[in-house]
């Protein structure tokens, strides 16, 4: 079946995301000290939220999206009231010797057009994989390629799929462990027990377990709000498409919810074996895009002399500190 790109399949993005848990500062806790910003005028908002870390070796600081999909989030398109927000925020952060902003931008938001011409730096990213749950289940299942259908319903036959309690915190960890481990993944991508113990006490987090024959096969996480649901993180033993059927029945399960939209996210590129499985349950996909805000240019300037590197701040070694999407989900 023929891709089909997100502006093509709604004509108009549309989507309340402010409240999904990508905005909760207890989530952003989880990675680092909270920066919370809003702005209101005339029944107008605009919000963001971030972490807030000291670049080494100076007094200065510089703020970045947590982990996931948060960015900004306005209930107004009124182009002076957004202005007047961002100006709002650049004074708020030169008082706190915050230099410059890398965002994770929703991929819903509506204001997308607004920040590619106003942002100082802004990249359509990878492309990350949309499930459409505004359709029956039968009808959604549809759009899954016939290879990964066959592989699903096999599954869903021979394993049992069931909601997890904090109980099964440490066994998530250990096997999540494991399954980075199997997949050489970046550091970045590793947590430690108390995360998992935290996103347990969530209550936009549901966790998946697929168990064959009293064996736990996989574990999936997912963050789910009123109109979109989030792919987290997973972990597998790579044996009988468990994590395939968590998926599968996590999407059912959004159909009945009357969730609109779940948000696979992507590969570590286009043309990977992590986007190939993801983009073999749905024909619909979107930019990820990511921006950026230097609110002292001069100090900004400065920090980034001589470095080559296509980050945003440059002045980061790391990936996790410079340009560059974390996408969810890693393990297949």
């Amino acid at each position: 079946m023929s891709r089909v790109s997100l502006d093509a399949f709604l004509g108009e993005k549309s989507g309340n995301f402010s409240e999904d848990l990508y905005f909760n500062k207890d989530y952003a806790r989880l990675y680092g000290e909270v920066f919370e910003f809003s702005f209101e005028k005339n029944g107008k908002l605009f919000k963001t939220i971030a972490l807030k870390k000291q670049i080494p070796n100076t007094p200065f600081f510089d703020l970045q999206s947590p982990y996931g999909y948060s960015g900004f989030y306005s209930n107004s398109n009124d182009e002076s009231f957004l202005k007047q927000a961002l100006e709002s925020l650049k004074q708020r952060a030169l008082s706190e010797n915050i230099i410059a902003f890398f965002l994770r931008l929703h991929p819903f938001d509506t204001n997308l057009s607004f920040y590619e011409a106003n942002l100082d730096f802004f990249k359509k990213e990878r492309q990350i994989v949309l499930i459409n749950c505004t359709q029956d289940f039968t009808s959604l299942r549809k759009a899954y390629s016939p290879r990964i259908l066959s592989y699903v319903k096999k599954a869903r036959k021979e394993l049992k799929i069931s909601f997890c309690d904090k109980s099964f915190s440490k066994d998530f960890c250990e096997l999540y462990e494991k399954t980075m481990q199997r997949n050489r993944a970046d550091s970045f991508y590793f947590f430690n027990q108390k995360y998992f113990d935290t996103l347990f006490t969530f209550k936009q987090n549901i966790v998946l377990r697929a168990e064959f024959e009293g064996r736990i096969l996989a574990f999936a996480s997912f963050f789910v709000g009123e109109e979109f649901a989030y792919y987290h993180l997973s972990a597998n033993c790579n044996e009988k498409n468990a994590n395939a059927a968590l998926l599968d029945f996590f999407f059912e399960f959004c159909v009945k919810k009357g969730v609109k939209f779940v948000l696979l996210g992507g590969g570590v590129k286009d043309d990977d074996n992590l986007y190939y499985f993801k983009s073999r349950f749905s024909t619909l996909w979107t930019h990820f895009s990511i921006g950026g805000l230097v609110f002292d240019t001069l100090n900004y300037e400065k920090l980034c002399e001589g470095k080559q590197n296509a980050f945003f701040l440059k002045y980061r070694s790391c990936a996790g500190g410079g340009g560059v999407e974390f996408f969810l989900a890693l393990p297949i």
